[in-house]
């Protein structure tokens, strides 16, 4: 019963920072690109936040259903697709088609129901912009106050939407977490913020939490371009950024539940 204890507090807004501390068996799920790829389908891998997340909270069920290459965005050619397995850019290789193996895989008893959902996506949509000309070309207020019901889901801010929408129906008890891009040296900083605040925006929308990595004081990418500290490649984070990250995750979803 901790966890409901732990999401009746977080609602009531008086949760102490270490409730969340000590043995737990609940099912914490991620969803997004690279960055938690690493970490493996059970957050194994210290080259990922999640692994350094779960530690910190002594989480011991996690699923990870990020793929690398992975985007919020759609192209025209995209497909649902619950079978595709790439760890590359392309077509199918986006967050919904993760969210629709979750629900799948949870409907079939091959995976409990989440009682954390994090998806953290984003880089690569801000990496190939060129691969996803429609990024921006609907703002958040359009997404959500307009009603284009038959709309195809190929912006940011559309499939911010489709996908968080999926898993509020299909999950109503798990609460979602959205986590922003960290600066890369493959994309210029604005470019990652603009991509953060349609995230942040859609977030606001949805009532879910954000949580924004945009910032020099977890990953710099000047620095890194000049020697790499927290990164193997001015993106992907070593076990030191690993770390520096999925602490700072943690010191957040703290001052959420306090």
């Amino acid at each position: 019963m901790l966890l409901l204890y732990v999401q009746n507090l977080f609602s009531a807004g008086c949760l102490q920072k270490d409730s969340l501390q000590g043995e737990s068996t609940y099912n914490f799920v991620f969803l997004g690109d690279s960055n938690l790829w690493t970490g493996g389908d059970d957050s194994s891998n210290s080259r990922s936040w999640s692994y350094w997340f779960c530690k910190e909270f002594s989480i011991k069920n996690s699923m990870n259903y990020a793929r690398s290459g992975a985007t919020w965005s759609h192209t025209k050619n995209t497909k649902r697709d619950i079978l595709l397995y790439e760890e590359k850019l392309s077509d199918n290789n986006v967050v919904l088609n993760q969210v629709l193996r979750l629900i799948k895989d949870t409907k079939e008893l091959r995976c409990s129901k989440p009682d954390y959902i994090f998806i953290m996506a984003g880089t690569n949509d801000a990496w190939v912009q060129n691969k996803r000309p429609q990024l921006f070309f609907e703002s958040v207020q359009d997404v959500f106050l307009k009603n284009k019901k038959h709309q195809q889901a190929l912006s940011l801010a559309r499939t911010v939407k489709l996908d968080c929408e999926l898993l509020q129906k299909n999950f109503p008890k798990s609460r979602i977490i959205l986590i922003t891009p960290m600066f890369t040296t493959q994309a210029s900083t604005n470019l990652i913020s603009k991509v953060s605040d349609v995230i942040s925006a859609c977030g606001e929308y949805l009532n879910i939490n954000v949580i924004r990595l945009d910032t020099i004081n977890l990953i710099n990418p000047l620095q890194e371009k000049n020697k790499l500290t927290y990164t193997l490649d001015g993106t992907h984070t070593n076990p030191s950024g690993a770390e520096r990250v999925g602490d700072y995750i943690a010191k957040k979803i703290k001052e959420f539940i306090q």
